[in-house]
Parts: structure tokens; C-alpha cells; sequence
């Protein structure tokens, strides 16, 4: 591994093996870009946009647009199999840019689990179910729109909501109505294996703390 001229850091792990395996787990050509195939160099570079220049540019081994949670299970599972380190990327927003790894590593885009639904039950209480991958802005709007509801999320409307969460969710209205975490219920995640799993306060209710009370 190593940096070139321009600080791009780069490796010669090889990715056909790793889209291979993707491929035999479901997932589509189309969901699969290499660093260094012509043909995906456009998403490519799109997915890897840095608007911070901190350690010069990073230049993964390849991205995963996941589309299901099940997509992000066959990454982790492939990247086992293969000895490639695996990294999840929300909005990308790390300050020491840990969203896009290193050359060697694999990363799983989430932009596209970005729904965001609002269900109010019987006693006018509304429960939101968020995909890893909105965006805060989205999230504000989307919110206030069905039914003028909110969670204390950031000024910036780019922040992903994987990270927001799972680093507290402390927002400019946090002093009133306390953290993003505070009021996470329930988590569909995928863990070290690839095993897809749900966390709230009965079901694996260890993970459930783990992911949303450990740091705070």
C-alpha cells in the first residue's frame, strides 16, 4: 500500500473475486464499482466525492450501492471470505474520514436507504422509521411534512443518519427534547458476521444499549 504524486492512496488487492462473490449473493453488476475498472470510473467517482481533503484523497478498493439490508450482509460476508476489511458509509461526514476506509477496504454505501415513513398509532404517538442512509435535511422535511413531528437532528443537511445516531444525535434543540438516541426504539443492523439483526429493548436488548446508550 501506498500514496502516489497527488496523495491518492492506492493497493493491487485485485476486486474480481469480491464481485464474484457479491454477484453469487445476489447482488447486480450495477450495485458493484472497482477502483480501478474504466467502466465504473464515473459512479466510482461520484460515490467517492471528499469534500474533505484531510490525508489527501482515499481511494477505496471498490463500492456497494446496498438497496437492502440483505445486500449489506453479503458485503460483510464476502469481504470475511476474502480478507478485505469492510467499511459502512452513511453521509460520509467523518472528520478523520473513516466512511471511506483505505485502499484496501470495501465500502457499503447506504445513500439509498433513505426512506423515511411516519406511522402515528392510536394514541396520537408517532413512530418514524428511518433508512440508514437519509440525510438530516430529508429527515427534517420529511418529518414536519406528516405531521409537523422532529428529532433534534444537526444544521447540516447532508449528515447521514446512521452516523448521527449511533454518535449520540445531539442537534440545536437536544437541551429540550434530549438526543437522537434518546429516542431510537428499535435497530435493523447487520453485525460482524453478516447476520442480519434486530435490536431493540426485548430483542437482543445488549446490542440495542450497545448502539444507542453506550456512548453517552
Amino acid at each position: 500500500r501506498g500514496r502516489d504524486v497527488t496523495g491518492v492512496q492506492t493497493c493491487a488487492l485485485p476486486i474480481s473475486g469480491l464481485r464474484t462473490c457479491l454477484l453469487s449473493w445476489g447482488l447486480t453488476p450495477d450495485q458493484i464499482f472497482g477502483r480501478d475498472n474504466p467502466l465504473d470510473e464515473e459512479p466510482y467517482q461520484e460515490l467517492n466525492w471528499q469534500w474533505n481533503t484531510l490525508y489527501g484523497t482515499i481511494a477505496p478498493l471498490a463500492y456497494v450501492e446496498a438497496r437492502h439490508a440483505a445486500d449489506v450482509s453479503a458485503a460483510v460476508r464476502c469481504s470475511i471470505r476474502l480478507g478485505v476489511r469492510v467499511v459502512a458509509k452513511a453521509g460520509g461526514h467523518s472528520y478523520l474520514k473513516h466512511g471511506f476506509g483505505d485502499a484496501d477496504s470495501l465500502i457499503v454505501d447506504l445513500h439509498l436507504l433513505n426512506s423515511v415513513h411516519v406511522a402515528v398509532d392510536g394514541a396520537g404517538q408517532g413512530i418514524a422509521t428511518i433508512g440508514a442512509g437519509a440525510r438530516q435535511g430529508k429527515i427534517a422535511a420529511e418529518l414536519w411534512d406528516a405531521g409537523a413531528w422532529i428529532l433534534p437532528v444537526g444544521n447540516c443537511p447532508t449528515v447521514g443518519f446512521a452516523g448521527y445516531v449511533l454518535g449520540g444525535g445531539y442537534g440545536p434543540y437536544s437541551r429540550w427534547i434530549g438526543l437522537g438516541s434518546d429516542h431510537l426504539l428499535e435497530a435493523t443492523m447487520v453485525d460482524a458476521t453478516g447476520a442480519v439483526l434486530i435490536a431493540n429493548s426485548f430483542t437482543n436488548p445488549d446490542i440495542f444499549w450497545e448502539i444507542g446508550r453506550a456512548h453517552v
